[in-house]
């Protein structure tokens, strides 16, 4: 095999991690933005009033699509970081 070929292959090989590491922040973008807009989903039930169960209910749902999207966020920084390295 010729020099060329080898070092096609090998930007190929280095070129499909950085493909595979780009669909998994695109992924992690679009679940972020679905948690964001059922986040406010709930905030705004809550805000239209409910009884006090339901609102205990609402506030836990809240704080858990809050805490996921915290996570999410680290995550997406990681990744973000290991990228630009």
């Amino acid at each position: 095999m010729k020099m060329r070929k080898i070092l096609e292959k090998v930007q190929d090989f280095l070129d499909a991690d950085s493909r595979s590491q780009q669909q998994q922040k695109d992924s992690i973008s679009e679940v972020l933005e679905k948690l964001k807009e059922k986040e406010k989903k709930l905030q705004n039930e809550l805000e239209r009033g409910a009884d006090a169960q339901e609102k205990d209910k609402l506030e836990r749902k809240i704080a858990v699509c809050h805490a996921q999207r915290k996570k999410g966020l680290a995550i997406l920084k990681q990744l973000r970081t290991q990228h630009s390295e």
